[in-house]
C-alpha cells in the first residue's frame, strides 16, 4: 500500500494568455503532449508545438469558460489542467480537456491538489456536472479519476468516458 505523502512546496496558479505563467504553461503542455500522444505530436518539433497551442488556446480561452492551472513545486512545473464549461440548458458540465501530474510527483497527492483547484473554479462558474475522456490503457489515470467518485460511462474504441453530479468543495 503507498501512503499518501503531502507536497512540501506546491504551488497552483490560474493560468491566461500573456500572464507570466503562460510561457511555462505552453511549453509543459506541449511536453505532455508529445509524450502521451507520440503518434500524433512525436514529431514535431517542441518550438512549433507551443506556438501552434499558444494560438489554439488563446482562441479557446477567448471564448470564454477556459480554466487553465499550472502545478508547481517549488519553480519547476509539476502538472496542468486545461478545463471547459459545457452549458446546456440548466446543466453546466466541467469538460476536462487535459489534466497531467509529473510521473515524479503521482500518487503524492498532487493529482488531488490539483483536482481540488479545478473543482473550486468550477464551482464559481455553477458547474453540476463534470464530464471527461481517459485512455483505457491508463491504468493510473482510470485509478485516480475512479477514486475521485467519478463514473465509467462508455467505452469508445481506446477512451473511457467517466461522469458524475458535481459535489461542491466543503
Amino acid at each position: 500500500m503507498t501512503s499518501q505523502i503531502h507536497p512540501s512546496s506546491p504551488t497552483i496558479k490560474t493560468v491566461s494568455p500573456g500572464s507570466s505563467e503562460w510561457p511555462v504553461f505552453l511549453r509543459l503542455y506541449s511536453t505532455y503532449l508529445q509524450k502521451y500522444w507520440p503518434g500524433e505530436f512525436g514529431h514535431s518539433p517542441i518550438e512549433h508545438l507551443i506556438q501552434s497551442n499558444q494560438e489554439m488556446l488563446q482562441f479557446r480561452w477567448e471564448q470564454g469558460g477556459r480554466g487553465l492551472f499550472l502545478l508547481r513545486d517549488g519553480s519547476i512545473p509539476a502538472g496542468l489542467a486545461n478545463v471547459w464549461l459545457d452549458k446546456q440548458a440548466s446543466v453546466t458540465t466541467l469538460q476536462v480537456a487535459e489534466f497531467y501530474v509529473a510521473t515524479e510527483r503521482q500518487r503524492q497527492g498532487w493529482g488531488g491538489l490539483l483536482w481540488q483547484a479545478v473543482k473550486r473554479w468550477g464551482q464559481e462558474y455553477g458547474v453540476t456536472r463534470i464530464g471527461l475522456e481517459a485512455d483505457a490503457d491508463n491504468a493510473a489515470a482510470n485509478a485516480f479519476w475512479r477514486a475521485q467518485g467519478l463514473t465509467p460511462l462508455a467505452s469508445e474504441g481506446n477512451r473511457i468516458h467517466y461522469g458524475s453530479a458535481f459535489w461542491p468543495q466543503r
